[in-house]
């Protein structure tokens, strides 16, 4: 197989905020993206992928459906502006830079008397970057306003003629900073691994898609995990064993020294010092902690 496989898949991720959680993503999978060129399209080291594209988020879905791309990881709250019709494989719980989700809500100024959607009047002027999500949330609330779009810096729009805004939020600082307070959450969204539909239709950039899916949530499992390493006294070995635990319970090696056994095992973060502590009791030694683990990979 080469790269010029008519079936190799064309993945694009996001720029700008989450251009770093992407990058960083790539790596641990172990995708070399060479961006040598002025341009935002990327080759890899990997035969069955043509190659890596950086857009806008916003523009993801768009050039997804257009069948530009096969697939992609996106905001979901991009998804629901669209409301396309792609296939959401699986869910990341990140937002735009943290292991978190954000938030789409509907603010207004510190010091209205509006507390609810309820309270908003008829042809209240709202700035948004979310049009389509906006409008149908209104709808759904029998509420009608006077959408105007908005291409960024939505929380500034206040300033110039917005009355509220429907934004994008982690944390609400930003808001705070720009005296705005929260009414209402319209929604929670996630990063999500979305594939064109036409391309599942494929057998050949299936499987790749689905393997590319695998790989990722190799890494998202591997961020839960780390590698214990030990050199445990042969008399000790089922007592050790049920101590590390592990995936599928731990590996067990020859050492040099006699009398001696190396065992290895993934356990999850959470336990490791309980782990190591409990080992240490019976008399383990050499205790090694392997972090970074770049992925795992699973059985369904």
């Amino acid at each position: 197989m080469d790269n010029t496989n008519q079936n190799a898949i064309r993945i694009v991720g996001p720029d700008g905020s989450m251009g770093n959680w992407f990058a960083d993503l790539l790596c641990k999978i172990g995708l070399e993206v060479d961006f040598s060129g002025r341009t935002k399209k990327g080759t890899t080291n990997v035969p069955w992928i043509e190659s890596v594209t950086l857009q806008r988020p916003q523009e993801i879905p768009l050039y997804l459906e257009q069948g530009y791309f096969d697939v992609a990881p996106v905001g979901q709250d991009w998804l629901a502006n669209y409301d396309l019709p792609l296939v959401e494989l699986m869910t990341i719980p990140v937002g735009r830079s943290a292991d978190r989700p954000v938030r789409i809500v509907l603010a207004v100024p510190e010091d209205s008397d509006w507390t609810s959607v309820n309270d908003i009047p008829p042809m209240t002027v709202v700035a948004t970057e979310y049009y389509e999500l906006a409008r149908r949330y209104f709808r759904s609330k029998h509420k009608k306003v006077k959408l105007i779009r908005s291409w960024g810096n939505t929380e500034h729009k206040v300033l110039y003629g917005a009355q509220a805004i429907v934004d994008v939020t982690e944390t609400g600082n930003s808001l705070k900073e720009n005296h705005l307070k929260i009414i209402e959450t319209i929604m929670v969204s996630n990063m999500a691994i979305v594939a064109n539909p036409d391309s599942l239709k494929n057998e050949q950039k299936a499987e790749y898609i689905n393997h590319f899916v695998a790989m990722v949530k190799g890494t998202l499992l591997a961020d839960k995990y780390v590698r214990i390493e030990a050199n445990v006294p042969e008399s000790l070995i089922e007592v050790a064993a049920k101590i590390l635990g592990g995936l599928k319970g731990a590996t067990i090696s020859l050492v040099t020294t006699a009398g001696w056994i190396s065992m290895t095992a993934y356990v999850p973060k959470n336990i490791e010092y309980q782990i190591i502590f409990d080992l240490t009791k019976i008399g383990v030694t050499d205790i090694a902690v392997i972090r970074q683990i770049p992925f795992i990979m699973q059985a369904e």
